[in-house]
């Protein structure tokens, strides 16, 4: 978003000058009021857009308005992006030739409203080429999502005699062109078909012509109302959708220290994997302690580690970046070279008493690193039996 496009800083004036950045999927802008050194961060995610301005001139956020704004505001945008995908693939599943043309048209009308955006288009383009006599209907579901997807856009595959992780983009001879079955339709179909595509291609000439690309604007749920807004240090703003355009919001603070604030999907998905963990390896009934995060300062407590007591041993288990670590560790020293076999085996990080690859046949730790719950399952059961083996 450009400056231009936000609402009058505090001083009443709106002189605006700032760059932007992103992170963990959402766009963060930080700017600054030319005219009294106002700082103010705009963010625009998947949730909705949201303003702030700081009400004391100087760098940053202060202490309290980063806790609210890491702690629950980043959680509240999460959850409500999370509720509108699972709408969203409710209705994806109708447009399917198995339901009847009046259940697909209440789907794509729905799915229109909310904007769906670009991974409908990749499901409805298809539907569109061998779709027998509801076109109109699919065209309808992609009226609003024009701003999700590019003309000319093909899917990114991965290339079999690229190196590994390398994607191009690449032709793909299951996927229509875009463009040329939205003409077909606008020249040649029936007077809805003709009326719904002539509509999504003289909007995706307007937006060429004018090199906009807003797609913030565009396939966004409902905006949330940010809950218990710290209004002695900040004035907040929503970027919200009306019958006159887009318009920036006003929250009133007082009217937002009573909202519930749900559990962050971060902490939802956490739970539910490690719940899965325990399960299957047999740890569900045993005491387990929560303990924080031993690779990063998680100080709001979204993806915790967990201790268990089993047969005299500390096993530690938790999310360390893109894997799971699993220690097992006690006061005298046990066998480890089953473990050291498990971690050469899949070439994964396996340390004992802290030693990188250790060729230590006993030690008083040991840890390995499992990518994904398939192998923590795995390692977590080959601890256990070490647990067992070690008080035969």
């Amino acid at each position: 978003m450009m400056p231009e496009d936000l609402p009058y800083c505090i001083c009443k004036e709106a002189k605006w000058g700032g760059h932007g950045g992103s992170f963990g999927g959402l766009s963060q802008s930080n700017f600054k009021c030319k005219a009294c050194d106002r700082f103010a961060v705009q963010i625009a995610g998947k949730g909705g857009n949201i303003l702030m301005i700081i009400k004391e001139p100087g760098e940053g956020l202060p202490e309290k308005t980063a806790d609210w704004f890491n702690g629950k505001i980043l959680g509240v945008w999460r959850d409500a992006w999370d509720k509108h995908k699972a709408k969203i693939k409710e209705h994806e599943k109708m447009l399917v030739p198995f339901y009847a043309p009046v259940i697909r048209d209440i789907a794509a009308r729905q799915l229109a409203d909310m904007g769906a955006g670009g991974p409908l288009g990749m499901k409805v383009f298809p539907l569109l080429k061998n779709a027998d006599g509801d076109h109109a209907v699919l065209l309808r579901a992609l009226r609003k999502t024009i701003g999700q997807w590019e003309p000319n856009w093909r899917p990114r595959i991965k290339d079999p005699d690229a190196e590994e992780g390398e994607y191009k983009s690449i032709e793909d001879p299951e996927s229509p062109d875009r463009m040329v079955l939205l003409k077909k339709f606008a020249e040649h179909g029936n007077h809805e078909e003709q009326a719904q595509a002539t509509a999504i291609l003289r909007a995706l000439e307007a937006r060429k012509q004018a090199k906009k690309n807003n797609w913030y604007q565009e396939g966004f749920p409902e905006v949330p109302i940010p809950p218990q807004v710290p209004g002695d240090e900040v004035v907040v703003y929503v970027h919200r959708p009306t019958d006159h355009g887009w318009v920036w919001e006003h929250i009133d603070p007082d009217k937002t220290q009573n909202l519930e604030i749900p559990p962050d999907p971060i902490r939802v998905y956490h739970d539910a994997l490690y719940e899965e963990i325990f399960k299957e390896t047999g740890l569900s009934s045993s005491p387990r302690a929560e303990i924080p995060n031993g690779y990063y300062s998680d100080k709001f407590k979204n993806e915790p580690w967990y201790e268990f007591e089993i047969n005299g041993f500390k096993l530690t288990v938790g999310p360390r970046k893109r894997v799971i670590s699993i220690t097992l560790q006690r006061d005298e020293e046990f066998e480890v070279l089953a473990l050291k076999a498990l971690g050469e085996r899949d070439g994964v990080t396996y340390t004992a008493n802290d030693g990188w690859k250790s060729d230590l046949k006993v030690a008083t730790s040991a840890n390995l690193h499992a990518w994904g719950k398939e192998k923590a399952i795995e390692y977590i059961k080959a601890m256990l039996e070490v647990t067992s083996a070690a008080n035969v």
